[in-house]
């Protein structure tokens, strides 16, 4: 749990490469795009609709139930509807850090999509490199295997087999 700013750029500095300079502005980025995505979310959400029943139907379809249902139990408590205190920015805190976990994990998710796209691109172009200079050269089609596409959804395995482009016979 985040519970302070040093907390959270703490948790910021271990995730991704940043430098101490920007740390005023990482944290201050986090905390205007939160409170736009809030004003945004309840203004779509929460004063569009008449009861809870019809806002808990019309969610966001990324906001988890449980955590829209305790979005809409703090939106209807007294302290959010005028006077909030402390506790109110505590609630706050808790469902930020709770986006910003759902955040993180569809980013790793994708950047772990993105390096397995990168590290087959260098190993077919590297094979392709060595059968330029080697064109006697012969690699066992079991090693040249790689799985595309998730596990779950019947993955394909697919054989690289580059043509050679570019390379000179004569000489």
């Amino acid at each position: 749990m985040l519970k302070t700013h040093d907390d959270m750029w703490n948790h910021i500095k271990e995730r991704y490469d940043i430098h101490e300079v920007g740390k005023d502005w990482a944290l201050g980025a986090i905390k205007l795009a939160w409170r736009g995505y809030k004003c945004r979310l309840k203004k779509m959400h929460f004063y569009a609709y008449a009861d809870d029943a019809t806002r808990m139907a019309k969610r966001p379809k990324f906001d988890l139930e449980s955590v829209f249902k305790e979005i809409l139990e703090h939106w209807n408590s007294d302290e959010a509807k005028g006077d909030s205190g402390p506790s109110s920015q505590t609630v706050d805190d808790e469902l930020m850090q709770k986006k910003i976990e759902e955040m993180e994990e569809r980013m790793q998710e994708k950047f772990n999509a993105q390096k397995d796209t990168m590290e087959r691109n260098v190993t077919v172009n590297i094979i392709a490199q060595l059968q330029r200079l080697n064109l006697g050269l012969t690699l066992d089609p079991n090693m040249l295997r790689f799985t595309v596409g998730s596990l779950g959804d019947g993955a394909v395995i697919q054989l690289i087999n580059r043509p050679i482009v570019g390379y000179n016979n004569h000489g």
